[in-house]
């Protein structure tokens, strides 16, 4: 598959000093591309390894596919599927 992965780190401060850190990597993909994908399949992508958390719904033929880091929980049904850069 290719798409546009980005890997964000998302530092934000609200009142009081309090520190929050979010990071959501995504994959930005033609929808068509990904139509075997699901929830928990995991991608490698170079040397880090991510799971689909979701898949957002189509919008003209493309979406994002939110990821979580490391490997979900073992499920019977779980499925390994690899993305390498540049391919």
């Amino acid at each position: 598959m290719t798409g546009v992965f980005d890997d964000p780190e998302s530092i934000s401060f609200v009142a009081g000093g309090i520190r929050l850190e979010d990071s959501s990597p995504c994959l930005f993909v033609k929808t068509a591309d990904i139509s075997q994908l699901r929830r928990h399949d995991t991608l490698t992508i170079g040397d880090d390894s991510f799971f689909v958390d979701r898949i957002t719904p189509d919008d003209g033929g493309c979406c994002y596919i939110r990821l979580r880091r490391g490997s979900p929980a073992p499920q019977n049904n779980a499925r390994m599927r690899r993305y390498d850069e540049g391919t």
